[in-house]
């Protein structure tokens, strides 16, 4: 998943103070599958944390989402696909779909 040139400005030091704040408050697991990121992969970029409606202006708590990177694949698949036209969709399908 490419971050666009026009939305590098989002992702500085300070997105990854807040989204390690995030995933952190959030059990440090995927909000989707579940997976647990242990203390060994701390330093690695295993979980993400996702703007919900796909703005990276919009840091509300409520509008973002911490995935790992299957689960972030698949909700971007979704999306390009015509599955999901709104952010609601997101926790609704995620809690209810398989893996």
């Amino acid at each position: 998943m490419s971050i666009k040139p026009e939305n590098k400005k989002y992702y500085n030091s300070e997105w990854k103070k807040l989204s390690e704040k995030i995933i952190i408050e959030r059990g440090e697991k995927c909000e989707r599958c579940g997976r647990k990121r242990d203390r060994y992969e701390r330093n690695k970029f295993w979980l993400t944390v996702h703007h919900k409606d796909r703005n990276p202006a919009n840091n509300n708590p409520d509008n973002l989402i911490v995935l790992c990177p299957k689960c972030h694949f698949y909700y971007e698949r979704m999306i390009n696909l015509g599955y999901y036209n709104n952010p609601n969709q997101l926790e609704f399908n995620f809690k209810n779909e398989s893996n």
